[in-house]
């Protein structure tokens, strides 16, 4: 038996696991006649449709993860290389095109200037290389994106955000996915060079790595990578068709979506090609998420049902796990106000039934958990640190505000605008920041002491109890990233050269 077939025979003895779980976790709403119940109904409606699509969907994704096969390219294509850009620092932006013009693959440069800036111009004058300005930010990233195909003529169109920086060899294995003409767009592995910065930037590097290493690798192998914003590559006749970069908070997945409605397929390359910044505090990754979950949500609820029809079983698997990722923030959220209430002790036949849910619900979660650890310890893109690696799951667990207001604000219609993630440190109020997570876990802790002291004990409050427990620990990891960002905070406006400079220029070396 060779490593990869041993490999799945684990994830599907694990799953296997994983769905005698879950009955015994459903099997739980016919207890004592909740089934009968409107409100039970409702709930198991919603966590079916929860297990579905983060749950079985994702165990179906990584049993399709497989390491796609190089393609040598015969033929030469032309490329144009896009870096947009909206008031980034200087440094930063010649930092980018510095390296967007020492790759090696003929190419031509564009600076795509979305913000008016008179020092870009002179920018692409030093380095000689194309410059497109906007007279308005119409449609942010998408429409600065959209001019320039209407300027250029490249076959290829390569686009990578301004804090990236590619190898000289990013384009050189890219030409022999578009020898296929049915591909539409290539997505190459996002990497990091700040991963070390902090907490919140190991965190998300994490977060990073489990997307593109077992989600992206199975989706992959569905037929169905998903373009993720930067570092892709597409074919400009595939734009064209769909009517260029589809606006959005989340233009990528639109534009995604779209291209594989309309036929297009995707490809993907997971090596180390280019290397960017990952948010290193919380006021910049709940930015980022807050955009990114809106936006999400608003493809799912207005751009999905339209081209419903047009996409195959597996891309709908892919999608649909994709697009409700982010629905993690409501439920947990949820959780925690029955916690609440279950330990206020105003019904014990709640707390009683609280209990009972948890009881069935845990080991579900806790194999589908170790099964993701799995996945991502086998099915690796790069070399990573051992061990459990707990700091994306504290991270999202404790975002779940920003991911409630996003999917209430996409459900009711609520307009966000267009927010570039902060690359920068600078004065934040970290406290007010997270005073969600404070006052729900200051409020269950005072609940559990106050159960300790005047409730009496037994079965059904312990587990309550340590479920409460378990939410103050994971939190603690959230307050720990605050205290982190705003003690790096203090150091960095403090003297005369941004830590983020600093840990930009260290990654230059790194090509």
């Amino acid at each position: 038996m060779t490593n990869e077939y041993k490999i799945k025979f684990k994830l599907t003895v694990l799953i296997s696991l994983g769905l005698l779980a879950s009955v015994s976790f459903f099997s739980w709403w016919w207890d004592d006649l909740k089934i009968y119940n409107p409100l039970y109904v409702l709930l198991l409606i919603f966590a079916l449709l929860y297990s579905f699509t983060q749950i079985y969907s994702v165990w179906y994704i990584i049993l399709h993860a497989k390491y796609p096969v190089e393609k040598p390219g015969e033929k030469d294509f032309t490329i144009d290389v896009f870096i947009p850009a909206f008031n980034e620092p200087l440094w930063m932006v010649e930092r980018a095109v510095k390296a967007a013009v020492e790759i090696h693959y003929p190419h031509k440069t564009f600076l795509l200037d979305d913000g008016n800036n008179i020092d870009y111009k002179v920018l692409a004058d030093k380095y000689k290389i194309g410059y497109f300005l906007r007279e308005s930010n119409e449609n942010n990233k998408a429409g600065n994106i959209n001019n320039a195909i209407k300027k250029t003529s490249g076959q290829l169109i390569a686009i990578f955000d301004i804090d990236h920086i590619p190898a000289p060899e990013y384009l050189d294995k890219i030409p022999g996915r578009f020898e296929n003409p049915k591909i539409g767009a290539v997505q190459i592995l996002l990497d990091h060079y700040n991963s070390q910065e902090s907490f919140v930037a190991s965190a998300c590097a994490e977060l990073n790595d489990d997307f593109f290493g077992p989600s992206t690798l199975g989706m992959n192998g569905c037929g169905c990578t998903t373009v993720f914003g930067s570092n892709s590559v597409f074919r400009r006749e595939a734009l064209v068709s769909i009517g260029g970069y589809v606006p959005g908070l989340a233009e990528d997945l639109n534009t995604s979506i779209t291209l594989h409605a309309n036929g297009w397929e995707t490809d993907y390359i997971p090596q180390v090609l280019a290397k960017g910044l990952v948010p290193n505090d919380l006021t910049s990754f709940f930015k980022q998420q807050l955009k990114w979950a809106r936006g999400v949500f608003d493809t799912l609820f207005r751009i999905y049902p339209k081209i419903f029809t047009k996409l195959s079983f597996n891309k709908h698997v892919c999608y649909l796990t994709r697009m409700t990722y982010y629905t993690a923030g409501p439920i947990i959220a949820f959780h925690i106000l029955m916690a609440l209430i279950a330990l206020s002790g105003l019904s014990a036949q709640f707390t009683k039934y609280f209990a009972s849910y948890l009881y069935h619900a845990i080991p579900f979660l806790f194999i589908f958990i170790y099964t993701h650890q799995f996945a991502g310890k086998h099915y690796r893109v790069k070399p990573l640190e051992p061990g459990f690696r707990l700091r994306g799951i504290i991270l999202v667990f404790g975002t779940w505000p920003i991911y409630t207001i996003a999917f209430l604000y996409a459900l009711f219609g609520i307009r966000l605008r267009f927010m570039a993630t902060p690359k920068t440190v600078r004065k934040r109020k970290f406290l007010k920041l997270i005073m969600p997570q404070i006052l729900a876990v200051t409020t269950l802790l005072c609940l559990f002491c106050t159960n300790l002291l005047f409730l009496p004990f037994n079965g059904y409050t312990l587990i309550v109890n340590a479920f409460a427990i378990g939410i103050a620990l994971i939190h603690i990891g959230l307050f720990y990233a605050a205290w982190e960002g705003w003690k790096r905070q203090k150091e960095s406006l403090s003297s005369e050269f941004d830590l983020s400079v600093q840990v930009f220029n260290s990654g230059l070396k790194e090509f």
